[in-house]
């Protein structure tokens, strides 16, 4: 069962398009949700952290028992913690059953985003050599710590690091938000940036174990005009239904005896004919 809202919300297994929340699956996580919000594991206030500011005030409170955050926080976390002696540790996805496999998320990797060439292309070499830049020492540097080198310094053993004008703000900006806005988002992720030492390597290592990304539909997947027009008169209205209901079983708004009457309603709101063409599109992908 996977379920990414808006910029996930369809799954795979064995070539097969599903729904997270017409799956029995999801039910059963929105009832653990309700359990642990109750209980008062969950945040009270989940719904207004929609900031990373706002997350990362909570990093270091000594009520916050765990979070999910980018494992290339710790560093930043660890280096800036009021307490040196915090800790941060990696915890595995929570899974039903002692043992069982994660099929939903890409494993963790250094290539921090993914480029495509079109089949069109007549310049073929020009766009090779364009991407081969990214790969270059100077872009690699450039794109995890910015064009200004102010921001950061290299240390003895010629490493790099962000320094006290990111982790210390003097304009008493977040530490993350300095680091999107020094240097946003780089294809290849410079190792000093979040991954830079052993133990977080570890981290990586024992994520990728449990996680396959098997039930992971490709960003590569396209749909076609006709279908791209099926799914944006019919899915927008199932995804703000779905995640306004998601809140209230959460939060115990909603009773679970109406739960039948939720995925109905999915049903008549079209959802078998988005799942058809992302079926098509699936199918395309695959035949190539």
């Amino acid at each position: 069962m996977n379920y990414g809202g808006s910029t996930q919300p369809f799954y795979q297994v064995d070539g097969k398009v599903r729904y997270a929340p017409l799956e029995e699956g999801f039910k059963t996580y929105l009832q653990m949700m309700n359990k642990w919000y109750e209980e008062g594991l969950i945040d009270q206030d989940f719904l207004s952290l929609n900031s990373i500011s706002a997350e990362f005030t909570l990093y270091f409170d000594p009520n916050s028992g765990s979070y999910a955050a980018p494992l290339s926080l710790a560093d930043v976390a660890r280096q800036i913690a009021p307490d040196p002696s915090m800790e941060f540790v990696s915890a595995p996805h929570p899974v039903v059953n002692k043992g069982d496999k994660i099929h939903i998320g890409p494993p963790a990797s250094p290539v921090f985003a993914g480029a495509q060439i079109s089949s069109k292309t007549d310049k073929l070499d020009l766009a090779l050599q364009w991407l081969d830049l990214y790969y270059s020492p100077d872009v690699i540097l450039a794109s995890n710590f910015g064009p200004d080198p102010s921001y950061y310094e290299q240390r003895a053993d010629g490493s790099y690091a962000f320094n006290d004008k990111v982790f210390n703000n003097p304009d008493g900006f977040a530490p993350v938000d300095m680091m999107m806005y020094v240097a946003d988002y780089p294809m290849v992720n410079y190792k000093d940036r979040s991954i830079g030492n052993e133990q977080l390597l570890r981290w990586v290592e024992e994520n990728n174990k449990i996680n396959d990304n098997a039930y992971l539909i490709s960003s590569s997947l396209t749909l076609s005009d006709e279908e791209n027009k099926v799914y944006a008169s019919i899915m927008p209205g199932i995804i703000d239904y779905v995640e306004e209901m998601q809140v209230k079983y959460i939060m115990g708004l909603e009773s679970f005896d109406g739960y039948d009457a939720f995925v109905q309603k999915i049903y008549d709101m079209g959802i078998e004919e988005v799942i058809s063409v992302y079926q098509k599109a699936l199918d395309r992908y695959n035949s190539r």
